[in-house]
This record gives C-alpha cells, structure tokens and sequence, in this order.
C-alpha cells in the first residue's frame, strides 16, 4: 500500500541523510551568515547545559532572518547524519513547531538517559538546490548532572592524639572534586595534611590544636555542590583510676552475689567494659544469661556476678576503659587502657565429723585434745575460743594445705585447766572473707 505520494516523501528524506553525511565527511562547519540559525538554550558563557537525569527536556532553534526558501532540521547524538523527523508526541524523542513562533523548531528528549548526552545539532538548510546545502548551523551540549551523594561523613568525629588520623568524608558519584576547610580557611596538601578523595582527610601526627569544625565539600561537573560540616575533637588514652578490686564482700562466695569495681577518667569519659580472660573479645554484658551484670548509670564500671559459683566463675577478669564512638570502626591500643584481677570463688566451709567435736567429760589436770574438720577453700583461719571469752587460744601449726579444697584440719589445743571448773565447753570458728562462723 505504497502511493507515489508517500515513496517520494521517503525519497526526500533518505536524500536529506546522504546529504547530511556528505557534508560532515567533505565539508567544513558553515559560519554563521545573515540566513543563520540560534539556539535559545545556550548559555551564555559556554555551549554546554546540564540535566538532571530521567527528566523531560526541549531544545529551542530559530532563524535570525526571514528567509522562507532554507529549512530547520534537529539532528540527536545518536545519529549525527538522519534529522529527527518524528513528530509523535508519545516517542521518546521528537520535533515540534512552536505555537507562538512557527519559525522556531523545538526538539523534546523524554526521560533524558545517557545515551541521550552530547552535541545537539540545528542545520538551516538549503532544499532548492542539489544536493541540499547547509546553510548555517548551531549546537549545543547537554549533559547529565551529576548529583552528588554522601557515602559517609559523620558529623562529629573523634581522632587520637599525636597519631595518623582520618576525618572521614566521601561521597558517590563521578567527576567529584573535593575540597576541606577548617575554621573556615582553606587546607592545602602537603606537610601533616593529605586529601584522600575515597576516605576523607588525612591528618599525620594529630594535635590538640586540630579540634574544631572541618567543612567538607564536594563539587561535581554541572555546578552540583554540597557542604558537610564536620566537628572534630581529639581524644587522649583513657586513665584507669581506681581498680579493679573486689568491693563486696571482700571476697567472692560460693552462692552469694560479688561486686568487682573499675573507674576510668578521659575525654571523652570512657566506657568501662569487663571481660573474662577465657574470651577477650566478649564483654560479659553481652552474655545474656542473667549472670553478669555491668552499671552504666549509678555506679559506673561496677560489676556484679550473680549467684558467684565456684570453680565456674573462677578466672582472671579483666576491666577495660575504652573510648567509643559512632565512627570508630576498629578499637586500636590507642583507644583503651585494661588492668586485671584475680577472682577466685570460696566455698561456705562445712564443719564434718562432729563427734570430734562432742561433750566430754575430763578429769582435772588432764590434757585434751580437740579434733575439728573443715570442707572449705584457703586460705581458712581455724581458731578455737573458750566460752565466755573474747579473745581465741593461740593456736598450734595448722595441718591445711594451702589451696587444698578439702582438708582435714587439725589443730591441737593443750592447756591446763588450772582454777577451772571440772568441765568445760570449746568453740571453732571459721572466717572466710569476711563472714565468721562456729560450732
């Protein structure tokens, strides 16, 4: 279904394309002339415009005279030697006669892509002779800005002392330059400063003197720009200032809860963290079992060991002050100070054998001797003490041996009974820390 009408309008525009392609390839660009052509969109320091991406855009062209024998054509980046002719609205690339100017031919680009970047071209061109003649033509280039995105810049950060330190800024995007200020004055590279584009700004060694507020910013080609501002402190090893030591009681039982104490100073005031040596890297506060239990707010540093069990929760515990912060990545030495001690769980000693330790009757003058046997842990403080004195006997050699958990103590006791009566009572007490008790 082809008329003669329409074969001759295709005819015309392959003609307008061999012409064209002709021209780039043999020809120089046409100065402007009197019969020129302009486009209404340039700017006016340049050629180049930018666009945000997936936006709709139109590009304006005009004749400077009132020649009626030359025609407009708009050529896209993507085909420099067909004019784009379709003139549907629903394309994504299209041509269209201005209502209030006929003269002017406008180019709409929807949902502008990056292959719809580059140069532009409006040709006036020469129709009546042949081949076709370009007259004069303009262009202009249109590219995509590009938005620029933080990828990560805290706003408040922490560096070490006399140390090689980061200010952390970056940001997405391409063709990105990147500038610091501080104090509002520009830094320059060279000498402890260092501008890494990827991670921010270097600095080598830090000093007290680099606290304060950094600006970071970004520009992108486009003219796109964007400011972060950055407050800076810099922070000293934290100082551990009291501990650890074992607040109540005075040492751990089997059974009862246990109170170790840590305190820390520093700037900032450090977290006080406690750890077993058993797992370094595992706070106790972490566990989750209802055993160990760390005061952030009362009584900072502050320990507690549920229901203290022994041999369990025997260990060298280890509190750590530790300078935190939303940036910091990866704890280094320079950011805490850790001190120790030694906790060992006593057992509650259990008098066994209680016969030893039955009324007896003696005769007046004779010597005894008192046999008492102790389940416990040691160090144990074995004492005897008559009734109705204060003061214990002096004890003979202890049979215990040190860091035994069951022993059979025996301790003899030899007195005469002069001026006392013909019979008579005997106490053995225990202390363990600091909670005494007797039989």
């Amino acid at each position: 279904n082809c008329s003669p009408m329409k074969l001759h309008h295709s005819s015309q525009l392959a003609v307008h394309a061999l012409v064209a392609a002709l021209h780039l390839l043999v020809a120089p660009r046409p100065a402007q002339s009197a019969a020129g052509v302009v486009i209404s969109n340039k700017p006016a320091d340049g050629d180049t415009i930018y666009v945000d991406r997936d936006r709709s855009i139109s590009l304006s062209c005009r004749p400077v005279s009132t020649e009626t024998s030359l025609t407009l054509f708009w050529y896209h980046p993507r085909n420099y030697y067909t004019p784009v002719s379709n003139q549907d609205m629903n394309k994504q690339v299209y041509i269209k006669r201005d209502t209030s100017d006929p003269r002017v031919l406008m180019i709409f680009v929807n949902n502008f892509k990056d292959d719809d970047q580059g140069r532009y071209y409006c040709r006036y061109m020469n129709q009546l002779v042949n081949p076709p003649e370009v007259v004069s033509e303009d262009y202009i280039n249109v590219r995509i800005i590009q938005r620029i995105e933080i990828n990560y810049a805290p706003t408040e950060q922490w560096i070490p002392f006399n140390k090689t330190s980061t200010i952390f800024c970056s940001f997405k995007g391409s063709d990105i330059s990147v500038a610091w200020f501080f104090n509002s004055q520009p830094i320059r590279t060279g000498g402890r400063y260092t501008i890494n584009p990827l991670q921010g700004l270097i600095i080598s060694p830090s000093l007290s003197s680099d606290q304060g507020t950094y600006v970071c910013q970004a520009r992108s080609t486009g003219s796109d720009f964007m400011d972060v501002n950055i407050v800076v402190r810099v922070f000293h090893k934290p100082e551990i200032t009291y501990g650890p030591v074992i607040k109540y009681p005075a040492a751990c039982i089997n059974g009862m809860d246990c109170y170790l104490k840590c305190m820390a100073t520093g700037t900032p005031v450090p977290q006080v963290i406690w750890y077993r040596a058993q797992d370094r890297n595992r706070p106790l506060h972490l566990y989750g079992t209802n055993k160990y239990f760390v005061d952030t707010r009362a009584n900072v540093g502050e320990l507690r060991i549920a229901m203290a069990e022994f041999l369990k929760d025997d260990d060298t515990y280890i509190c750590r002050a530790v300078v935190t912060s939303d940036v910091i990545r990866e704890i280094t030495a320079d950011m805490y100070t850790e001190a120790e001690i030694d906790v060992v769980v006593h057992l509650i000693p259990q008098f066994r054998n209680y016969q030893a330790m039955m009324n007896r009757e003696v005769r007046l003058g004779d010597t005894v001797e008192l046999v008492c046997e102790v389940y416990a842990t040691s160090p144990l403080d074995l004492q005897f003490q008559k009734y109705g004195t204060y003061a214990p006997y002096v004890m003979g050699p202890s049979l215990m041996t040190a860091g035994s958990v069951s022993a059979a103590v025996r301790t003899p006791w030899t007195a005469g009974c002069t001026g006392c009566t013909w019979r008579s009572s005997a106490r053995c007490t225990w202390t363990a820390g600091t909670t005494p008790a007797w039989r």
